[in-house]
Parts: structure tokens; sequence; C-alpha cells
């Protein structure tokens, strides 16, 4: 059955979102960001963190300190402006001196609460800012394929003064704790988060992984601009592949080498992930998001969405409209 968008289904004009395809990869990573804890530690001291299911983030925003993160052959000095990132979630420890024995971080931090004052002496002062993300498994495979283990976000020499902003940002929120602060802070890490992609994307001793190598790609960069601006176009290869400059076969394979999907089938997954956004959003019924990414049979989208993400299209919908669409006991259905 053909679908005709009526005004009340198309409450959530995906295509009248027009980014680029970072912008549009970031916009589906769906993030719970608590609030950063605050260290202002003197003297001589270490503190060791158990590793986690989370990415972490983290600031030095007065001072400096070593950075010994697991599995990791040498530590990172951190100094004021740096920050970092440790994707896979693992163990750490920040210290002064790496000598000493370290203490129990996390049961420090479960004690005193979320601004932790340690140590004493006249030796210098070190603050840092640290925190986590909580992503959703599709986001969490989207950001772990790209990103390295340990993200250094060095200050100085070409750093964005974006990124300098943002730690100074970091600093100032969790100094004191001031109205609104989550939500300040939960967008500064978010721009940490950016600052790391766009590190990794450029980095000249590690080449970029998955969608962000394509997308550091002049030609397959312009393909994937051109699917992730116009999800609703029906894309074939030929048509890609002309765009990018590039023969039908080349293409196909340069696209999946970067990729590690088919060029077809990357577009699938990013409809299907983009679907999942907004139908858990709550801003549409399954049949507006159908037609805004290219799909006019609710029952065949349905079905490239389960066969994608597992479940039924109603499933990603939030519980409220869940029940609207449900019948009651006192309805037959057939």
């Amino acid at each position: 059955m053909t679908m005709v968008p009526s005004s009340r289904i198309r409450e959530y004009p995906i295509q009248a979102l027009k980014m680029d395809p970072l912008s549009h990869v970031f916009s589906l990573l769906t993030a719970d960001q608590r609030h950063p804890a605050r260290l202002d530690a003197r003297g001589s001291w270490s503190l060791a963190f158990p590793g986690s299911s989370h990415v972490r983030f983290g600031a030095a925003v007065a001072g400096g300190c070593w950075l010994i993160v697991e599995d990791e052959e040498a530590p990172l000095w951190l100094e004021r402006g740096d920050g970092y990132l440790l994707t896979r979630g693992q163990a750490y420890t920040v210290a002064t001196d790496p000598e000493l024995a370290p203490e129990d971080g996390a049961q420090i931090f479960r004690a005193q609460g979320s601004h932790v004052r340690y140590g004493s002496g006249l030796g210098k002062s070190t603050s840092l800012v640290s925190g986590r993300f909580t992503f959703d498994e599709l986001s969490n495979e989207l950001l772990l394929q790209v990103l390295p283990r340990t993200v250094h976000l060095k200050a100085g020499g070409d750093a964005p003064q974006v990124l300098q902003a943002a730690i100074d940002m970091l600093d100032y929120e969790t100094r004191d704790r001031h109205f609104g602060a989550s939500l300040v802070t939960h967008h500064v890490a978010q721009i940490m988060l950016v600052q790391a992609l766009r590190r990794a994307a450029a980095s000249p001793d590690r080449p970029p992984m998955g969608w962000l190598a394509a997308l550091a790609d002049p030609r397959i960069g312009t393909a994937l601009q051109m699917m992730h601006q116009q999800l609703d176009h029906r894309w074939t290869v030929s048509e890609l592949a002309r765009a990018a400059g590039m023969s039908r076969s080349i293409f196909a394979m340069r696209f999946k080498q970067l990729t590690g999907n088919a060029p077809l089938d990357y577009l699938l997954r990013l409809r299907m992930r983009t679907a999942c956004q907004a139908l858990g959003l709550g801003h549409a019924n399954v049949a507006g998001v159908a037609y805004d990414i290219g799909y006019h049979s609710e029952s065949a989208f349905s079905n490239a969405f389960k066969r994608v993400m597992g479940a039924s299209p109603r499933r990603f919908l939030p519980s409220k409209q869940r029940k609207e669409i449900l019948p009651s006991r006192g309805d037959k259905t057939h």
C-alpha cells in the first residue's frame, strides 16, 4: 500500500535537517552524561580508579599530573588545558608521583561526593575534572569502530580555541555549583567528544577507521555527504559512483574497504539508526518516519527495520505511544 503523508504524520521532518555527515552521525549518538566530578589535590599523591563499561572523559584544569591507563605502554602527562577520553572504560591512575602506591580513588569519591579535596602540604596544586558517557548499544558501535582506546587532547599548538574554552568552562562550572551546571557540562563534554573525532580523522600517526576514514576520503566522502543529506532518495551504486568520479566497481570496493559495508548496506543501516532515534524521541509515528527516510510502504519499512534492528519499529516508540496503538481488551482483532 502506498502511503500519502499528512500534516499530522509529518511531525518530525528528518530531511529538513541538512547536516554534514559527522554532525549527522553525532546526532545519532544518544548519551547519558552525568555531572562531572572534580578533584582538587595538593602535594604528592596517586589515586586509582577501576574499569567500567562507560566512555570516560576528563581534563586538567589546573596544575598537572600523570595519567596511567591500563594496557597503555607509557603514561600521559596532563597539564592545564589537556583533555582525554578513555573509549573502552579502562582502569586508570592519576598521580603526581607514579612511584607512589595508589589509593582507591573511587572509594574517596563515594565518601566525599563529587568534589574531592585531597592531600596536604606546600606542594603544587592540581585540579582535574572527569566524567563519563553512557551510550546505547548502537552509539557504542559507531564510536568504538573509529576511536582509539585512549585519546589525548593536548593543549597549545594547533589545539582549537573551542577546546580550550570548553575546558575553561568545565573548570568554572565545577569549582562551585552554579545554576544549570549539569546542562552546561553536558554540552561541554560533547564538544570534547567532537574534538576527539576530529583529531582521530586528522591524525598523521594513526589512519582513521570506519566511517571516519570514509569521511576523510575526498571521493567517498562526497558520496557519504549525499547519502546523509538525502536519506529519502533512492540511491543506486552507479549514481553514487558517478558523483564520486569513480567507476561503479572501484567505488563499491573502496567504499566497503573504508566503511566495512557495501554502499547500500551502509545506507540501510544509516536509515534505520535515524528512524530508531526519531521513534525513540516520540516526535513521529511509524508511517511518518518511514516516509521521511524514503519508504512509501510502512510494511516494507517495518520489515527492513526488524531485519537491521532485531525488533519491530513499534518497540522503539515511547511507552505512551505504544499504549495508544494497542487495542483495548474490548476490541476485536483479526
